[in-house]
Parts: structure tokens; C-alpha cells; sequence
């Protein structure tokens, strides 16, 4: 695991009134195969599911599924050594 990278926060309200929350962060690229699971209970990539003092692979999971209860979707992205994680909430009503 890399130490000392930047994590990059921002929001930003998108044309039809959603609101777009995005997280990222540096690393190595998730392969496309991983990506597809990322978000599902307990799955944990690479070296992460050999160590499980470091997490349970519950995370992301939450995270869809609170993103999901008010509505809206989540999604990863793998691009220039970052991983960029977005969650997007429809417009209020």
C-alpha cells in the first residue's frame, strides 16, 4: 500500500439537478474482472483478502447500498494510477 498519496474530494450538481459526489484516490488499476464485484459483500481484491485484519469487505458495500436507498448509483473508475469512486443522488424532489 502506497503512503503519503492525495485524496481528491468533489461535488458538483449536474445539469438535470442530480448531485455527483466523487472520491479518489491513488493506486493501482482494478482490473475490469474486479470492478464488476467491487461493491459486493465481503468480496476483497488482491492482497487485501489474504490480510484480514485489514478489513472485512463490508465498505463499498455500504456504501451501494446507502447510495441505493436514497435512489441513486455508484460506480469506479481506473485511470492514470487513481481510482475514482462516484456516487450520484437524483435531484431532490
Amino acid at each position: 500500500q502506497k503512503t503519503g498519496g492525495v485524496i481528491e474530494l468533489a461535488a458538483r450538481t449536474m445539469p438535470d439537478g442530480a448531485t455527483e459526489i466523487r472520491v479518489s484516490n491513488p493506486g493501482a488499476k482494478i482490473r475490469p474482472a474486479e470492478r464488476e464485484r467491487i461493491f459486493d459483500r465481503f468480496y476483497r481484491i488482491g492482497q487485501a483478502r489474504a490480510d484480514s485484519a485489514r478489513g472485512s469487505g463490508l465498505g463499498l458495500a455500504i456504501v451501494k447500498s446507502i447510495v441505493t436507498l436514497h435512489g441513486g448509483h455508484v460506480g469506479v473508475d481506473c485511470d492514470d494510477g487513481k481510482t475514482t469512486f462516484t456516487m450520484t443522488f437524483p435531484p431532490p424532489r
